[in-house]
């Protein structure tokens, strides 16, 4: 059985190095975990057919019953807590149980009875991996952010693309942001879709921090601008609300330059902080 485990989780890893750093860690999370839920089916089942016949009396055979009911137990409680509380602290969109959820993952929420974000609202004031908030990006030439808001609409079924529009949807209504990110740095390997006009959008601070990481290291020339949003905006407001500034502008001789309203970046600037740990991004 231990062997089985450690097969799936190298199995898992070697994937993950072929796909380079375009993995994300939920995806060998998922492979780990359903390596044990599918190891906790099989003792369930097991325990199920034995308590259909008569056992003799051993302490052995219960106390194995018990282990294996106690196994599926805390395997399902991993996975519940997996998809549940990352969320609610703001560590992860994906492999979240928030799917068709509409819920706001990270500014004020807007679900009833569980608050999402915690981590980027509590230290919204500070300079960590958690810092700044949440900003909002108003204009960009960087592939890596234009990725973040990617419309892929064009690559589902003509049905489900009509049956959408049909019940009211958008013309712009399936985003690659997952996609995009699993496949950060192969991009080649993508099906190719039409420009998709740009759009402000929305991102916490640590994303801020994360993807400008990935646009110095592509070596190119871009700029980005964003304006942060204070935790107490309502998200309905986030596109009208108006701030100070920031752009960055990253030059062909790779010269960087930082202006905040104007005015040359404070040195606690966010963009001029360093990327969030490396193992903290995946």
């Amino acid at each position: 059985v231990a062997a089985a485990y450690v097969a799936v989780f190298a199995a898992a890893c070697t994937i993950a190095i072929q796909l380079r750093d375009g993995v994300d860690a939920h995806f060998l999370a998922a492979c780990v975990l359903s390596a044990f839920m599918a190891r906790a089916a099989t003792l369930e089942s097991a325990s199920s057919v034995a308590t259909t016949r008569t056992l003799p009396e051993n302490g052995d055979a219960t106390r194995t019953l018990h282990g294996r009911r106690g196994f599926t137990v805390a395997v399902v409680a991993a996975i519940t807590l997996w998809g549940l509380v990352p969320p609610i602290l703001g560590l992860q969109q994906m492999s979240g149980l928030t799917m068709y959820s509409n819920a706001e993952l990270w500014g004020p929420g807007n679900h009833v009875l569980v608050p999402t974000g915690l981590l980027f609202n509590a230290y919204e004031n500070t300079t960590g991996p958690f810092g700044g908030g949440v900003v909002r990006i108003d204009s960009t030439d960087a592939p890596a952010f234009i990725g973040l808001i990617r419309d892929a609409s064009d690559l589902l079924p003509s049905a489900a693309r009509e049956a959408l529009l049909a019940n009211g949807a958008k013309e712009r209504f399936y985003f690659s942001h997952y996609v995009d990110r699993m496949y950060a740095g192969r991009e080649d390997e993508l099906l190719p879709t039409p420009p998709t006009p740009f759009a402000p959008f929305a991102v916490p601070a640590f994303e801020l921090r994360r993807v400008l990481a990935m646009a110095r290291a592509a070596g190119d020339p871009f700029f980005v601008t964003y304006t942060r949003l204070s935790s107490a905006l309502p998200t309905t407001v986030w596109r009208q609300h108006r701030g100070a500034a920031v752009t960055v502008r990253v030059r062909d001789d790779g010269r960087e330059t930082c202006r905040a309203g104007g005015a040359p970046c404070a040195a606690d600037e966010l963009a001029l902080l360093e990327a969030p740990p490396a193992w903290l991004a995946k």
